[in-house]
């Protein structure tokens, strides 16, 4: 039987092209031509791999999540501990780490907060991979950051501060993730009888797939993977729930994770086409858990539900997935998933889903589903999958996968999902048990929602530069703040325009930072502009009380 786990990473790609929420500009000191060869590097200390080695070899044969890398303590502060460069823009931190025989790196703060102008940025130290800039869009309540992984063991972290800026940025390295395996694999990280996502059996779920992510969980002391589903809800307001399974979320003691602010979502992951083994991507860092079954291996339907802290960007292409709660078995359908941390898979089944359970003798938990060989392949599921969505003939999700027997080689090809019937209200009595609560909010009591991308035609009377305008929090709740990262436009005019093009906003604004309020807007979609001199700007914010 297949661990109910999340495996391997493969990111290796042929062009470095990521996106985790930011703004694309290259670092400060690039265009000072600084050799980061010169500068001081902290050297993080090399895990205990021969311990680690053998936890790995008995815990990949249980039950358990298959680790790909450690979190490893650093505690430095990048202001304080920087080198320094003064320009006549602003000042330029440096700090370069590295650490022996990594496959790959990623920050974790527990402890970060960027003024409005300020500038961070990650790179390899061969400049190969680049990410940033991220800036005051990703502060949050709870002070944390995490970027998605950089495919070096020699990383620089740079941060900008402007000289108009007086407030100092607070940014703590509290933590490195080392991976340690399944980083340099050049090949495809799946079995070879699964099939590609954007191969013929995946025609009918063109929009399912969009809602598809992988995500990197952040258990106590390492890193794994797992994947979800972007969920529509009754309320109809673009709510970034993400649906996965409630083992990916409790590490090899049971305790479960404290940190959903710094798990990272991967969507788009996807080859274009049937053959590919490659794909950019994507990012988000950060949700806060809302609901999930507490009985895992006991008697539940092992699901978890979680909120992205930021909306999806449109130029993400993002859909939000139907679903039923029907008690009725789905005829045919498939899975989408991510088995051992791959680009985006598809698995078909042609016969009739049964009741079962994976735990104990209760069979109204989970539907076993059987796999059936299609033109492209045999389409199993893996590590990695855990927390899939399965769909059904109306590409409706109708379970979450939990684990099962599939395998390219196995001759037993089926594998077990969570309902969503028994998830919906049956793993216990509170709101954080169930997914009634989070995916019917207007409590209409219907069996079944369609999936939708909310695409809205916003009447736009000018065009303008959306790149230096940051909305947040977006979707905004009775308060909104409006950030403009150029220095020479503070002087202009704010308008707020509703989905009919109408004004229902508009006042003269002397600074960089707008705060105002949203109480009294209605809930929907509006354009921001803002119009400075001979410069505009614009941004839209969904608005949902």
């Amino acid at each position: 039987m297949k661990r109910l786990s999340v495996i391997t990473l493969m990111i290796l790609l042929p062009v470095m092209a990521f996106s985790q929420l930011r703004i694309e500009k290259q670092p400060r000191s690039f265009s000072l031509k600084e050799d980061v060869k010169y500068l001081q590097i902290n050297n993080i200390p090399k895990p205990d791999m021969d311990k680690i080695y053998q936890e790995d070899e008995t815990n990949d044969t249980l039950f358990k999540i298959r680790r790909f890398g450690v979190i490893l303590p650093v505690g430095k502060d990048l202001i304080a501990d920087s080198k320094q460069l003064k320009t006549d823009e602003g000042t330029i931190y440096l700090m370069r780490f590295a650490a022996e025989d990594a496959e790959a790196l990623a920050l974790y703060s527990s402890n970060f907060y960027s003024p409005e102008g300020g500038e961070l940025y990650l790179y390899t130290a061969d400049k190969y991979q680049v990410i940033g800039a991220f800036t005051a869009l990703n502060n949050n309540e709870e002070r944390t950051f995490a970027t998605e992984l950089l495919l070096n063991d020699d990383i620089v972290v740079e941060y900008f501060q402007p000289s108009w800026q007086s407030e100092m940025p607070t940014i703590e390295i509290t933590e490195i993730g080392y991976a340690y395996r399944d980083m340099d694999e050049m090949k495809a990280a799946s079995g070879s009888c699964n099939v590609n996502i954007n191969c013929p059996e995946g025609n009918n779920y063109r929009n399912q797939q969009r809602a598809v992510c992988k995500i990197t969980v952040y258990l106590g002391s390492f890193m794994g993977w797992c994947s979800g589903t972007l969920m529509n809800n009754t309320a109809l307001d673009k709510s970034p729930l993400v649906l996965s399974a409630a083992h990916c979320i409790y590490d090899d003691y049971g305790t479960l994770s404290n940190k959903f602010s710094q798990f990272v979502f991967y969507f788009n992951y996807a080859s274009a086409s049937c053959t590919g083994t490659y794909s950019s991507y994507k990012t988000l860092t950060g949700a806060t858990l809302k609901a999930k079954d507490s009985t895992v291996g006991e008697d539940g339907s092992d699901f978890c539900l979680m909120l992205l802290n930021d909306q999806i960007p449109d130029s993400y292409n993002p859909y939000w997935c139907g679903w039923t709660r029907s008690t009725d078995a789905a005829t045919s359908g498939v899975g989408i998933h991510h088995p051992n941390g791959d680009i985006m898979k598809i698995s078909t089944y042609t016969t009739p889903l049964s009741s079962t359970s994976i735990w104990t003798g209760n069979s109204n938990t989970h539907w076993l589903v059987s796999w059936k060989q299609t033109q492209s392949g045999y389409g199993i599921t893996e590590e990695g999958s855990s927390g899939s969505a399965l769909f059904n003939q109306n590409g409706l999700v109708v379970g979450t996968l939990s684990g099962g027997w599939s395998g390219c080689y196995s001759s037993d090809k089926t594998d077990c999902y969570g309902k969503i019937s028994y998830s919906w209200a049956s793993n216990g009595t509170t709101s954080n048990s169930r997914l009634k609560p989070w995916l019917d909010p207007a409590n209409t009591n219907v069996t079944q929602l369609s999936g939708s991308d909310f695409k809205v035609s916003l009447h736009n009377p000018i065009s303008g530069d959306n790149n230096r305008l940051i909305l947040y929090p977006n979707p905004a709740n009775d308060n909104l703040t409006i950030s403009l990262l150029d220095d020479d436009a503070r002087q202009g005019r704010l308008n707020i325009i509703n989905a009919q093009g109408r004004i229902i906003y508009s006042s003269s604004v002397n600074t960089n930072r707008i705060s105002l309020s949203t109480a009294t807007i209605p809930d929907g979609l509006y354009l921001i502009q803002l119009i400075a001199e001979s410069k505009y700007y614009i941004g839209k914010i969904s608005i949902a009380h």
